[in-house]
């Protein structure tokens, strides 16, 4: 939930950045000369970024688990682990 959230106040963060960034260097004006809108510019900017932020998180993940050669760990496993290392002695409780 935490990081949804965070995902979420990043991207509006990002927009309403965009928006008065372009409204202070004073590009309204010049969009609506040309026939351009600039809040259907950054609902499109919204839309676009949100999109690709979406890819780039799904991508980075499936990336990460192929480069790493990374499994899923179950319980037993783990266990077989801590029990293998301190049978070795590498691991020593006080």
């Amino acid at each position: 939930m935490k990081r949804v959230i965070l995902f979420l106040a990043t991207n509006f963060a990002i927009v309403i950045v965009l928006s008065v960034s372009m409204r202070l260097l004073g590009v309204e004006p010049y969009l609506q000369s040309n026939g351009l809108n600039l809040n259907a510019l950054l609902i499109f900017a919204a839309v676009i970024g949100f999109g690709g932020s979406l890819i780039s998180l799904a991508l980075s993940k499936w990336m990460a688990k192929r480069s790493f050669r990374a499994q899923k760990q179950t319980r037993t496993m783990a266990c077989r682990y801590c029990f293998q290392t301190s049978k070795n002695g590498r691991y020593r409780y006080a």
